[in-house]
Parts: structure tokens; C-alpha cells; sequence
């Protein structure tokens, strides 16, 4: 985890924060932070509580660069599977 860190930490740090969903609107909270040259962001997304059957509400991401090609990874290292809504 301290290695992964260190790979997103200047985006974290000095990065642009964009609040996707507020704790005070429902049972998610999700932050996002963009790099300043938009070729990194992070997100982070944390469900309030357990609760089971619960679905995913939908995240859409700001500050990004339109014309960009993104991958998503997961903390755990895999790959994120492509949903189609």
C-alpha cells in the first residue's frame, strides 16, 4: 500500500479535489483528484455502511481531459471490468 501511495501522491497532494458525492446526500462518499496536467486521477469511494443488495450509484468524473484515453485500476492492482450501464 505505501508503494501504491507513493504513485499517486503528488495527484493527491497538489491535484485538483472534485467532490463527486457528498456523506451528507446518501449512503456514498466519493472524492476525485486530477493531476494538474490531467494524465492522473485518483478516486476515491467509500460506502457509508454495510448494507447488502445496496447498488452502486453512478460516479461521473470531472476535470478530465476529454480527448484522453484513461485505464482504470483498482487498489488491489487488477484491472476494473468494463460495465456498460
Amino acid at each position: 500500500m505505501i508503494a501504491y501511495y507513493k504513485s499517486i501522491r503528488e495527484t493527491v497532494q497538489n491535484g485538483s479535489l472534485h467532490r463527486l458525492l457528498s456523506p451528507r446526500d446518501g449512503e456514498v462518499t466519493a472524492n476525485e483528484y486530477v493531476s494538474r496536467d490531467a494524465k492522473q486521477a485518483v478516486v476515491f469511494a467509500f460506502l457509508h455502511s454495510q448494507q447488502f443488495l445496496y447498488p452502486a450509484p453512478t460516479v461521473y468524473l470531472r476535470g478530465l481531459d476529454p480527448g484522453a484515453v484513461y485505464r482504470l485500476k483498482r487498489i488491489d492492482g487488477k484491472l476494473a471490468e468494463h460495465q456498460e450501464p
